[in-house]
């Protein structure tokens, strides 16, 4: 037979946190050790009331933790933010869950404005790119690199209204002969603004609530 203390622990690695811990003791008879140490943790079942005793306070003490830091981890993802460092910074913001109600909702309209100021910097980004390349070949071989570049940026970034723009102007000066390659770049990138993967799902869940405080 084989006797083990077995310790389970809820913990944030990353953080290096351990919201609870409990150690139980079982038993396990074998033909040989490791047989005898499969069994033993076999007696270990997932009912068992001192897991269930720590699972229950682990959950508290992890809201009771985001509820208590909420201020501080948002202050982080808006410092993150300020250095470009956007993905980090959502990243940051992510670690409130939902349970923590209030600190949840702060958190997802931060997360939305800093997801706001990424799309519209990196769109920013793009466009100046786009428009390098247009400049630099005012043809359809030009447009054709400046649409790769357009394709990338998100349909709600503020520069929407100037990448417009700069596809009316690619569309008036590309030659006749040269219509059909640059028409059909154009209706992937159509067919790519269609698409709702673009659309963040925090904000649809964002306008959801503003209407059900109207």
């Amino acid at each position: 037979s084989m006797k083990l203390e077995v310790m389970f622990n809820i913990k944030d690695v990353v953080e290096d946190i351990t919201y609870g811990s409990v150690s139980i003791s079982t038993i396990g008879i074998g033909q040989n050790e490791n047989k005898a140490f499969i069994a033993a943790f076999s007696n270990i079942h997932s009912n068992n009331s001192k897991v269930a005793e720590m699972v229950q306070s682990s959950k508290e003490a992890i809201i009771l933790y985001y509820n208590t830091n909420a201020e501080r981890i948002i202050r982080d993802a808006y410092s993150l933010s300020q250095k470009g460092y956007y993905d980090d910074a959502l990243m940051e913001l992510a670690k409130i869950p939902d349970v923590c109600t209030d600190s949840y909702e702060k958190a997802s309209d931060a997360t939305y404005e800093i997801y706001c100021k990424k799309i519209n910097s990196e769109g920013d980004d793009l466009l100046k790119k786009a428009r390098i390349e247009w400049a630099a070949s005012p043809n359809v071989n030009g447009a054709i690199s400046a649409a790769s570049y357009l394709d990338e940026i998100n349909m709600l970034a503020s520069c929407m209204g100037e990448v417009n723009r700069l596809l009316d102007e690619i569309n008036a000066k590309v030659k006749d002969d040269d219509r059909k390659a640059w028409e059909f770049k154009l209706q992937q990138y159509s067919d790519i603004c269609k698409k709702i993967l673009h659309f963040p799902l925090f904000y649809i869940r964002k306008r959801v609530r503003a209407e059900k405080k109207m």
